[in-house]
């Protein structure tokens, strides 16, 4: 293909390798928008180029799993499905408090995540400093997925410490040695602890959280500390800064996008300016027909256009990432 593959067209590669049986039960677990995004995809692919499907495929498996090593199963929660009614409870809890009583330690353990939900409860009543530390060693999504599960305020602390934090102290890590040590018999960690890049940290967790959980914290976030809010703000990609795009990117964004229905619901809470700026975008057929699909929706539930506002976001950042667009942040990083 001359131009880059969208990403559902790439989706669209990857379920014509899968049988019949894996293609219909992945499309199940789809959402509304990507089933018929997909279906556009697979009805209209012509691929006359195999590097693009070679591309396709290795990111696919990159995206999958994060790294080769990813392809076997592993992880705690893979070892707890495992013994899941084969042993007790009691031999179960035995084993775990001795998993890490070798040479591999809780955080490293936690880059290999699949599933939060184990930690969940270990967690979920602990000082935010605690539950920031572990998340800034978990890949973004599950990270994401971890502070989606977290009540507002702690949601607040917990994303404010990781973005501020930076290499650990080893007193520090040892404060929590000795705490866990009580919940689970024995941690080690290393003398040392790496450096983190804490902004960088939150920035891609929140990019994986839903639109309802980035307000959120957001919202409590800039009640406390508004100048770190400002900042994540500056470096993550939202719904809101499809307005800095220019007219040219914001005309290409919306050609990609084509269902009018998702667009409709995402402006429907959008500020009257940014809702001007995209419609003012559109050549005039499209417009009067995302008019007429306004006028259509009636109420709708506020996640609803939330969900529509991060998809579009998300594609928006896919464009960026493929250089189909530039985005303008300030600073003089681009030049026109």
């Amino acid at each position: 293909m001359e131009r880059p593959l969208t990403g559902p067209e790439k989706a669209a590669i990857i379920m014509g390798f899968l049988p019949l049986d894996t293609a219909r039960q992945v499309f199940v677990h789809l959402r509304d928008v990507e089933k018929r995004d997909l279906v556009k995809s697979i009805g209209r692919l012509k691929v006359t180029d195999f590097e693009d499907v070679e591309a396709s495929v290795l990111e696919y498996v990159n995206i999958l799993k994060g790294s080769p090593s990813g392809l076997i199963e592993a992880g705690i929660e893979r070892a707890m499905d495992i013994m899941e009614g084969i042993l007790s409870e009691e031999e179960r809890e035995h084993i775990l408090q001795n998993l890490f009583n070798d040479d591999n330690n809780l955080f490293e353990s936690l880059k290999t995540l699949k599933d939060v939900s184990p930690i969940v409860a270990l967690l979920l009543n602990e000082e935010p400093q605690l539950i920031a530390l572990m998340a800034s060693y978990m890949r973004p999504n599950m990270a994401a997925e971890l502070l989606s599960t977290l009540p507002k305020e702690k949601m607040r602390d917990v994303g404010e410490g990781i973005a501020m934090m930076g290499q650990t102290n080893p007193s520090v890590l040892q404060k929590w040695e000795e705490y866990l040590g009580k919940k689970i018999q024995s941690f080690h960690f290393s003398d040392a602890s790496p450096e983190t890049n804490g902004l960088k940290n939150i920035v891609a967790i929140l990019n994986g959280v839903t639109r309802a959980t980035e307000r959120t914290f957001f919202e409590a976030l800039e009640d406390k500390n508004p100048e770190l809010a400002k900042t994540i703000k500056n470096n993550m990609f939202v719904f809101e800064d499809i307005g800095l795009l220019d007219s040219r990117s914001m005309q290409k964004v919306f050609s990609t996008i084509t269902d009018n229905e998702m667009i409709a619901k995402a402006i429907k809470t959008a500020s009257p300016e940014l809702k001007e700026k995209i419609m003012s975008s559109l050549p005039k057929q499209r417009k009067d027909i995302l008019e007429e699909e306004l006028e259509g929706l009636g109420p709708i539930r506020r996640d609803d256009s939330e969900e529509a506002q991060q998809v579009i976001a998300n594609q928006v950042k896919e464009m960026e990432r493929n250089k189909e667009i530039v985005i303008d942040r300030g600073g003089g990083d681009v030049i026109f």
